[in-house]
């Protein structure tokens, strides 16, 4: 596995001011050995030809042009024609440390992990003083503490799709929801269902362009309905594991809910959020180990929101 071809994702849609960066700083990776796949999803800007223009450049890489069908069928058409043994995702506004993928890769096959995964920043200047050293310092997870890990209150690192080295097989029977925003939330549990192993490295070896105007950054009514879709789903998933990840994903759900309530602007989202809270709420609180304080809280807002918010900010 020392050389395994590694098929590296990038969905590209409208990115012309950025695309540059993030494909210069694949062709610069390390490791050599890759088969790099541009999906171009239908852009009407420049970054149609600055595809083109690459593929003549690189013969690695190849560009996969479709009608405007969204990030997880992007994902899908490349991993369709992907020939590596491991797949990265990598988004077009984003770009990668020059040994990313050589460091993944190297700690997967020296563990035979099925997943590994970095720390990624939106600080350039932070992601500009990342100096790995000789040594890689990772952590292992079982399958049972990385479906645990899924449903800690700070897991964006564990979820998101675009931080990782997955071996080619977990996508055998998987594929991105589309039409879905939070297309990573609905798989990722699936995809570690499958691992034997999982491993983290702590090094930033991503940057994740924070951009005004991106879809991560808005809450729409489908964006909102999509994540609780996401994490309804895997409550369910998790029906058949240990009973404390089932009901650590029943918790978060309940409180994703509440979050995203105060967290949205309109009063017709509010309302729908309420509903499917109360509608839920029945089900879910007596699968969590509340203290009497939280359950409290929790049918507090299910009976006055607004209440809710006065002793969250009171710190009570």
């Amino acid at each position: 596995m020392k050389n395994a071809l590694v098929s590296v994702i990038v969905p590209v849609y409208q990115v012309e001011e950025y695309l540059q960066e993030c494909i210069e700083s694949i062709r610069e990776q390390s490791y050599g050995n890759l088969d790099i796949i541009l999906v171009d999803d239908g852009s009407t800007d420049a970054s149609l030809q600055i595809c083109d223009a690459y593929q003549d450049k690189d013969e690695r890489i190849r560009v996969i042009h479709q009608e405007n069908k969204g990030l997880s069928a992007a994902r899908n058409a490349g991993i369709a024609v992907a020939e590596g043994e491991y797949y990265v995702f990598i988004d077009s506004d984003d770009y990668i440390h020059s040994q990313m993928i050589e460091r993944l890769l190297k700690v997967s096959v020296e563990t035979t992990a099925d997943i590994v995964y970095c720390d990624y920043t939106s600080d350039e200047e932070a992601f500009m003083k990342c100096i790995p050293g000789d040594d890689i310092e990772y952590t292992k997870y079982s399958q049972e503490d990385i479906l645990q890990k899924v449903t800690d209150v700070e897991r964006t690192p564990v979820v998101i799709a675009w931080n990782k080295l997955y071996r080619k097989k977990l996508f055998e029977d998987i594929s991105y929801s589309e039409g879905r925003l939070h297309e990573d939330e609905f798989i990722i549990h699936r995809l570690y269902d499958q691992c034997n192993l999982v491993c983290s490295v702590s090094e930033k070896l991503y940057f994740y362009r924070q951009r005004s105007g991106s879809i991560t950054g808005q809450l729409s009514e489908k964006s909102v309905n999509d994540k609780m879709d996401a994490l309804k789903e895997r409550v369910d998933f998790y029906k058949s594991k240990e009973d404390t990840i089932f009901s650590r994903a029943c918790a978060i759900y309940l409180y994703t809910m509440i979050w995203l309530y105060f967290n949205v602007t309109t009063k017709k989202l509010k309302e729908e959020i309420l509903l499917r809270y109360r509608a839920e709420y029945a089900e879910y609180v007596p699968k969590v180990s509340f203290t009497f304080l939280r359950k409290a809280k929790l049918k507090l807002f299910y009976k006055f929101p607004g209440a809710y918010k006065i002793f969250y900010l009171l710190g009570v």
